[in-house]
C-alpha cells in the first residue's frame, strides 16, 4: 500500500506514481503499539469494616422488647416494695428499695457504707429475687419471639437480641444512680432497724455498673437461646448446629420454669411443721415483709427443695477475719424433716420437675436421636446445675475498720454446689433412663448384653492358669505326601 504525496489517495499497491494525479506514492510511515504506562508500585490492602451493618438494626422491636422487660420488672419490683415496706417509710425510701429489688434480679448487689463513732463499714449483699427475674424473662421471651417472628436469618435476629440487651441494661442502671437512700425516715416495724439511731448514718444502693452489665448478659443470653430454639431457620449450618444443642436447651428451660411452683409447693409443705415464723408471731409490717420475701425467693426454694429432695444439703458457710472457718449443713433427714416433715414430700417434687424436664427433651430431640438429647441433657446439667446454684444463693461480704485494724467477712446461703450438682445430674440419669425404657427408645436386653460383653472385655484373672491347649509341633515341618485317612471304625475296639 502507498499513499500520493500530491493528493494524499492510497493505493493498493506500492507504484512510483500515483494513478489520479501522476505524482510520486512514498510508503506509509510505520505505526508502533502504544506503549503501556509502567505498573504503579502495589499499595497494602486493609480490610474494611462495615460500621453500618453494626448500627443499623430494628430499634424500634428492641426498644419494644427492652421496654417490656423493664416495665415487668419495674412493675412487679414495686408491687413488692408497697407491700413490704413499714409505715413512714418515705418515698425515697420505697423507690430505691424498689430500685434495689429489680436490679438485683439480674445479678446488682446492695451496697451500703457506714460510719460511726470512728467504725467505717462497707457491705454488699446480692441475693437474685429469682421469682422476679423468671417472670422478667418469660416476658422478654414472648415479646422477642414476636419481634424477629419474620426473619430469615437467624444472624440478624442476634444483632437484635444484643440491641434489646443494650437498652434493657442502660434502662436498669438509669434508676440506680438516681434512687439511693440515706436511712432517713424509715419509719417503724423492720425499717426502724434501718434508722440512724439503730444503725447510724449510712448510704444504701445498688451497683449501677453491675447493673448495666449482667442486665446485658442475662437478657442478651436469653433472647440469643431463643433464637436458637427457633425451628424454621433456612440455613442448612445453623439447622445443623440446632440438632445437637435444641433439645437439651428445652430440657434446662422446662426446669428454670418450673422451679418457682416447686418453691412454692414447698412453702406450702412447712405449714405442715413448726416454723420459727410462727413462734415469733410477726406483727403486721413485718408479715407483709415476710410474705414479700417468700415470693420473690420461690424459684430460689425451689433448687433448695430439689436439693433436699436429691439427698443433699443446703445451709451456710462463713469465713471472717481471725476466725475459724464455720459452716452449718443441713439434710433433709434430721432437724429439717424434724422441724418440718411436710419437706419428706421434696423427693417427689425433685422427680416431678427432672420428669418433666426429660419428657420434654425426648419429645424435642429429632427422630432417631432419643438417646443423644436425653445424654447431652444429662451432660449439660453439670453447667446449668452450678448456674442454678450461684442464681438461688445469698451472699455477703463486709470489711470493717476499726482503729486502723481491717477485718472482713463472706457469707453465703444456699444449696451445697458439689452436691447438688453431682447428686441431681446422677438422679437425672436415671429417669432419662427409666423415661427411655417406658417409651422403647432403650432396649434392656441389648443393653445388658452390652454392658456384659463389655465388662468382660475388661476383665483379666492374673492368678488362674489359663487352660491346656493342643501341644504345638516342634520341629521341622514334614516332608513328603500327607498320610491316607484313617478307614471308619479304624482305632476301635470290640472288646
Amino acid at each position: 500500500m502507498g499513499i500520493c504525496v500530491g493528493c494524499g489517495s492510497e493505493t493498493a499497491a506500492a507504484p512510483k506514481f500515483c494513478a489520479n494525479c501522476g505524482r510520486p506514492v512514498v510508503p506509509p510511515p510505520p505505526t508502533t503499539p502504544p506503549t503501556a504506562p509502567p505498573p504503579s508500585p502495589p499499595t497494602p490492602s486493609t480490610p474494611s469494616v462495615d460500621l453500618r451493618r453494626l448500627v443499623v438494626g430494628n430499634w424500634l422491636g428492641a426498644g419494644l422488647c427492652a421496654l417490656a422487660v423493664l416495665l415487668a420488672t419495674g412493675t412487679v419490683s414495686g408491687l413488692m416494695a408497697v407491700i413490704a415496706k413499714p409505715a413512714d417509710f418515705g418515698v425515697d425510701n420505697t423507690l430505691t428499695l424498689a430500685t434495689v429489688i429489680a436490679a438485683g434480679a439480674f445479678g446488682a448487689d446492695l451496697v451500703f457504707d457506714t460510719e460511726t463513732e470512728g467504725v467505717e463499714s462497707a457491705f454488699s449483699y446480692g441475693m437474685y429475687p429469682l421469682t422476679v427475674t423468671v417472670i422478667a424473662l418469660v416476658i422478654a421471651v414472648l415479646v422477642f419471639r414476636r419481634v424477629v417472628r419474620r426473619y430469615d436469618s437467624p444472624y440478624v435476629a442476634f444483632g437484635d437480641a444484643a440491641r434489646s440487651a443494650l437498652i434493657f441494661g442502660l434502662g436498669l442502671m438509669v434508676p440506680t444512680l438516681i434512687f439511693r437512700s440515706d436511712n432517713d425516715k424509715t419509719g417503724r416495724g423492720w425499717g426502724r432497724a434501718l434508722s440512724e439511731d439503730e444503725f447510724g448514718a449510712a448510704e444504701f444502693s445498688s451497683q449501677a455498673a453491675a447493673a448495666f452489665f449482667l442486665g446485658f448478659l442475662i437478657l442478651f443470653t436469653v433472647l440469643a437461646l431463643v433464637v436458637v430454639l427457633r425451628s424454621d431457620w433456612r440455613h442448612e449450618g445453623f439447622r445443623r448446629i440446632q440438632g445437637w444443642v435444641v433439645a437439651p436447651l428445652y430440657g434446662h428451660a422446662t426446669t428454670f420454669v418450673l422451679l418457682p411452683f416447686a418453691g412454692l409447693l414447698g412453702f406450702l409443705l412447712l405449714g405442715f411443721g413448726e416454723s420459727s415464723v410462727t413462734d415469733n408471731d410477726p406483727t403486721g409490717d413485718d408479715r407483709q415483709a415476710l410474705l414479700t420475701l417468700v415470693f420473690g425467693l420461690l424459684a430460689s426454694g425451689g433448687l433448695w427443695v430439689m436439693s433436699l429432695g436429691a439427698g443433699a444439703s443446703v445451709g451456710s458457710s462463713t469465713e471472717a477475719t481471725g476466725e475459724a472457718d464455720e459452716a452449718e449443713w443441713y439434710h433433709l433427714w434430721g432437724q429439717v424433716t424434724d422441724d418440718e416433715p411436710g419437706l419428706w414430700a421434696a423427693p417427689v417434687i425433685m422427680l416431678v420437675v427432672l420428669g418433666a424436664s426429660a419428657w420434654v427433651v425426648l419429645r424435642k430431640s429429632p427422630p432417631g436421636r432419643a438417646m443423644w438429647g436425653l445424654f447431652a441433657w444429662v451432660g449439660s446439667l453439670l453447667i446449668f446445675i452450678p448456674l442454678l446454684v450461684r442464681l438461688s444463693g445469698a451472699h455477703f461480704a463486709g470489711e470493717v475498720s476499726v482503729l486502723g485494724e481491717e477485718y472482713e467477712l463472706e457469707l453465703f446461703f444456699g444449696a451445697h454446689g458439689v452436691q447438688t450438682t453431682f447428686y441431681l445430674t446422677g438422679i437425672a440419669l436415671l429417669v432419662a433412663l427409666a423415661l427411655a425404657a417406658m417409651t422403647g427408645n432403650l432396649d434392656l436386653t441389648k443393653l445388658r448384653n452390652d454392658v456384659g460383653a463389655a465388662l468382660r472385655s475388661i476383665q483379666a484373672s492374673p492368678g488362674q492358669t489359663p487352660a491346656a491347649g493342643p501341644p504345638t509341633p516342634t520341629g521341622p515341618p514334614p516332608t513328603g505326601p500327607p498320610p491316607p485317612y484313617p478307614p471308619p471304625g479304624a482305632g476301635r475296639s470290640d472288646t
